[in-house]
């Protein structure tokens, strides 16, 4: 006869790919001729800005835009001149995916280095680090038993699995105009704007996504008394996603980008515009029928197997730290500017332990005694160290605090809050039963009834059932057990039913 599966229909989604990317692009520009000479660069800054992205035919591709900047001084000058610069850059990537896949990004400032190529030209790099995933939708039919004779004994489990059960993104435009704060300079001149989006909440309600959070920028300008001033100014948002379905289980993880950044700084307020691109994943539990062995009490079967190629998350965390370093730099009075770079997060286990190392850059300018401008930039590095098993991890900066910088009579002291998203992925194929057939054979009259056992070892009792062709009930009742494992020395009867 033919044994009875139930087909159960699980969809979710399957990342076919998660590279981190680190590239380079460099340019070159002229000194306008209403500009005197450059006598030294003192600081360098980018901004990223995603335009687009795109997946299809095979191909990921993303597009966006470094909006980068330098500040040089001039012989017998104070105050430093700008120079604006733009930067496009492109990404391609082939991937084995179906229709409908999805992609997410995060990218993000590495490195930014100036330098003078002669008084009147300079180049300036900026390195980027891109997260890339690509998710690509799959179904897979599992088999679940269905009505089956009483001889038959089969092991089965609802297998948790952790898996990506939806990707949704939407595009919001902020516009506001904020005060400089009380006590600072008026503004004539915005030389440079350095973003970051903070999530602040996230939840999943129902059908929707909601979320709030804010736009962090920190302000560079030149006052109307033709000195340098800094401030930092927040936009909040809030925004909701719909989805495709109803969740109950908090899963929900929002990664946003800045597709969009303009500023206009005058007197005592500044007006930004921005964009932003909020990705939506949702992580969910999702119940997977195992059937992980079976065996008749008569009769004769064969089984059918197959693989559930899926990788589940086994595990999700967010890890916070602070970086703390002190930068030589002696006679420095005054921060004008500070800005940490990160670059991408590197993972490797040992006795144990997986450390996780972040190096990162750090610019500052500053201002010493003398009234002189120096750009310090120097490299640093945070280190992470928890519990792990060696399996698949996907690591990224979920958050970068805002950045304390201080003078200190031996130099300049460094605090940096950050938040890394560690997710681990299985990478082991699990198999059930997914269908059979069983020749039904005569009832064995010649046997025991009963056969006393004392077991040496712990014995689980579904291997005793199977190897004498009893049923592991019958060995319970008969005695009186609830456990499922007889512990070593126990003596135990075993019914023979079949």
């Amino acid at each position: 006869m033919e044994l009875e599966f139930q087909q159960v229909h699980i969809s979710y989604l399957q990342c076919v790919l998660h590279e981190t990317i680190v590239q380079e692009e460099s340019g070159e520009s002229i000194v306008p001729d209403s500009m005197p000479d450059m006598e030294r660069i003192v600081d360098s800054f980018a901004n990223v800005i995603v335009r687009g992205k795109e997946c299809q035919g095979g191909t990921v591709s993303l597009t966006g835009d470094i909006q980068a900047g330098v500040l040089y001084t001039a012989q017998q000058e104070d105050m430093p001149r700008q120079i604006p610069m733009y930067l496009p850059f492109s990404l391609r990537r082939s991937v084995t995916a179906a229709e409908g896949s999805r992609c997410v990004v995060d990218c993000r400032v590495r490195s930014v280095e100036a330098r003078m190529l002669n008084s009147r030209k300079l180049s300036i790099r900026v390195g980027l680090c891109i997260v890339l995933q690509v998710y690509e939708p799959r179904d897979e039919v599992c088999s679940k038993p269905g009505l089956q004779p009483r001889w038959l004994q089969m092991k089965y489990e609802a297998y948790p699995m952790q898996l990506m059960v939806e990707c949704g993104e939407k595009n919001m435009l902020l516009r506001d105009t904020m005060s400089l704060g009380a006590g600072q300079p008026e503004a004539a001149r915005l030389l440079h704007i350095g973003a970051r989006c903070e999530i602040t909440d996230e939840k999943l309600t129902g059908s929707k996504a909601v979320c709030k959070g804010q736009l962090l920028m920190r302000l560079m300008y030149e006052t109307r008394e033709q000195a340098l001033a800094s401030c930092e100014v927040s936009l909040p948002f809030s925004q909701f996603m719909d989805l495709e379905q109803e969740y109950e289980e908090q899963g929900l993880c929002l990664i946003p980008v800045i597709t969009a950044l303009e500023a206009v700084a005058e007197g005592d307020s500044v007006t930004v515009e921005a964009g932003i691109h909020l990705q939506c994943c949702i992580h969910q539990t999702v119940q997977v029928p195992m059937l992980r062995d079976a065996y008749a009490t008569r009769g004769e079967l064969r089984l059918q197997w197959q693989s559930y190629g899926m990788q589940p998350r086994l595990d999700s965390r967010l890890i916070r730290q602070e970086l703390r370093q002190e930068l030589s730099a002696a006679d420095a009075v005054e921060v004008v500017r500070a800005e940490a770079l990160a670059d991408a997060p590197q993972s490797e286990w040992q006795n144990g332990q997986c450390r996780i190392k972040v190096p990162v850059q750090l610019q500052v300018l500053c201002r010493d005694s003398q009234g002189q401008f120096r750009g310090l930039n120097r490299r640093a590095e945070l280190t992470m160290e928890i519990p792990a098993e060696k399996c698949r991890c996907h690591t990224w900066i979920a958050e970068m605090g805002a950045l304390f910088a201080a003078p200190t009579p031996s130099g300049i002291e460094i605090r940096l809050p950050m938040a890394l998203r560690c997710d681990w992925y299985g990478n082991s194929e699990l198999c059930s039963i997914c269908g059979g057939t069983l020749e039904e054979g005569e009832n064995c009259e010649d046997g025991p009834a009963v056969i006393i056992r004392t077991l040496e070892a712990d014995g689980d009792l579904w291997d005793i059932a199977k190897e004498l062709r009893t049923t592991v009930s019958a060995i319970q009742i008969a005695n009186d057990m609830e456990e499922e494992v007889a512990p070593a020395g126990t003596m135990i009867l075993i019914p023979i039913v079949a």
